[in-house]
């Protein structure tokens, strides 16, 4: 039996998060919830064990990065993606020096949700594999993705 690995998905614009989450729960070996905002992935943090945390940049209080950092403190190796239209690079090395697993970009769900999911499931074995997420993180920064 395949297992099943939850997810929280954090995202500012609800319809778009209701979307992308209907789609990444058809998937088998996912299990999608919600929050709109940061408060809210907080408490479900605090509330449920997750495998992994997608979330988007920007919020009315707040950024990805600065909750990235946030998760940091109680869960170091929680793995986190990034979900964001291009941002600068010097942006995406903060995340990185930050303890990111991966940045994507919603082309990648425009273009296939099997890429993202791809990603999720490459982002939570990267906890098992410290030296392969080395790597990951050195291709990411050079523009690169994994």
């Amino acid at each position: 039996m395949e297992t099943q690995h939850q997810i929280l998905f954090v995202y500012d614009n609800a319809a778009a998060l209701e979307a992308r989450t209907e789609i990444l729960n058809t998937y088998t070996q996912l299990r999608v919830k919600m929050a709109t905002n940061v408060a809210e992935a907080r408490s479900e943090l605090l509330r449920d064990r997750y495998d992994c945390v997608i979330s988007g940049y920007t919020y009315r209080n707040s950024t990805g990065l600065e909750f990235l950092r946030e998760v940091r403190e109680d869960h170091p190796t929680l793995p986190f993606l990034l979900l964001a239209d291009e941002l600068h690079p010097d942006i995406i090395r903060d995340a990185f020096d930050a303890e990111l697993t991966d940045y994507v970009t919603p082309q990648i769900c425009q273009a296939s949700y099997d890429l993202l999911v791809h990603r999720i499931e490459q982002a939570i074995e990267l906890v098992k594999d410290p030296i392969q997420k080395q790597d990951t993180n050195r291709l990411a920064i050079n523009g690169n993705s994994a």
